[in-house]
């Protein structure tokens, strides 16, 4: 199946019920958004430091059902600040974050300190981050 582009078919033979089944599968085409760069244009990862995505929907099960940003990439602010990839961004400033431009709005209209609500592993905890 890594094989095969997306959009198309496949032949896989699985095993069902003691035999051999061979079933035709299509591949989906994985939404290919852009949760971040490192253009000096991009608010939240320049102000904050942050490379983050979305979370999927097994993530998001995983997390209680709670929404959030995954972090990927830490540097700059967020990094002397204690914040680590795999972290998950809640909240900022006490309001509650559910998309990459959220953040990059709160980042942006943040004054010289901004507190981040994070889940790392099955705690919660507030990271104050100083912008200058």
């Amino acid at each position: 199946m890594a094989d095969t582009a997306p959009g198309k078919t496949a032949q896989v033979e699985v095993w069902r019920k003691g035999g051999a089944k061979t079933l035709t599968v299509s591949t989906g085409k994985a939404d290919d958004e852009k949760v971040a760069s490192n253009e000096a244009g991009s608010a939240a990862h320049g102000r904050l430091g942050l490379a983050v995505r979305p979370l999927t929907r097994e993530e998001r099960g995983e997390n209680h059902g709670k929404g959030g940003l995954l972090v990927e990439e830490v540097s700059g602010a967020a990094e002397r600040a204690g914040v680590q990839p795999g972290d998950v961004v809640l909240a900022v400033n006490g309001a509650q974050v559910h998309s990459v431009q959220e953040l990059k709005d709160m980042s942006a209209k943040a004054g010289k300190h901004v507190a981040l609500l994070i889940q790392r592993e099955d705690r919660q905890l507030f990271v104050p981050i100083d912008l200058g």
